[in-house]
């Protein structure tokens, strides 16, 4: 279980609790509190639906995997690549960036002869 400080004007505040309802947590200074199952980041920014339903946003995550989908192969990999050096930067709080960009993957055969 991952726990998140919720931080954001008094109005918007207020709109979290009522939301959460009965799943509204504080901490012992009276901070709210964001619970979730899956690690998303240090830093989330949270939502909520039209219905009233608290979600965490995972648009970068989801950008990401939607181009990887989009481009299989190569172009797929180092999509995915910098996707990650991104995501790991900002997770690490700081920026990321490729050294050496990916011309082609190794062969099967080349990736046997790394292992000897």
């Amino acid at each position: 279980m991952f726990r998140y400080l919720v931080s954001g004007k008094p109005e918007e505040l207020a709109q979290y609790k009522t939301a959460q309802g009965d799943f509204f947590r504080e901490n012992e200074e009276g901070n709210a509190m964001y619970f979730t199952q899956n690690y998303i980041g240090d830093h989330i920014s949270l939502g909520i639906t039209s219905k009233g339903k608290v979600y965490a946003d995972t648009a970068p995550l989801d950008k990401i995997n939607s181009l990887c989908s989009r481009y299989p192969g190569i172009l797929g990999v180092a999509i995915a690549q910098l996707g990650a050096q991104q995501i790991l930067g900002n997770l690490m709080g700081s920026g990321a960036t490729i050294q050496q960009p990916v011309d082609q993957l190794p062969t099967q055969e080349e990736n046997g002869k790394l292992d000897e």
